[in-house]
């Protein structure tokens, strides 16, 4: 278990997706808001960890709301567990454990707003 700093940035795009969190150059060139520190987690640099969310601009439906982790060399652990504002999330991996990801509720913005209202601010995150 390891507890790191989030200073939370934001980005946004279109007017219909949003993120918030800590995204580096390494994992989306042109995308680069927010820190971390430390930003090593069992020896792989972290290289992104925000909750997005896109919306339909037409019906205003979300399409998409995650929240993710992302790391430079893939790890050997099946789940992550991301402790945020006292809710611990489960988080899955893809592309060769690189990268972790959670599907949130579509009718639960509660992550996305707390994070929102927190930007410029330092919040800590236990990792596991």
């Amino acid at each position: 278990m390891d507890g790191i700093g989030l200073t939370i940035g934001e980005y946004t795009y279109g007017g219909n997706q949003w993120e918030y969190g800590y995204s580096s150059a390494e994992f989306a060139d042109g995308k680069v808001y927010g820190s971390i520190e430390p930003n090593i987690f069992k020896g792989s640099k972290i290289t992104s960890l925000a909750v997005g969310q896109s919306v339909d601009p037409s019906s205003q439906m979300i399409l998409l709301h995650i929240l993710w982790i992302s790391f430079s060399i893939g790890l050997s652990q099946s789940t992550i567990k991301l402790t945020i504002n006292n809710s611990t999330y489960t988080l899955n991996p893809v592309e060769g454990n690189t990268y972790y990801y959670i599907e949130l509720p579509t009718n639960d913005s509660s992550l996305i707003l707390w994070m929102q209202s927190q930007v410029g601010k330092t919040i800590p995150v236990i990792i596991q």
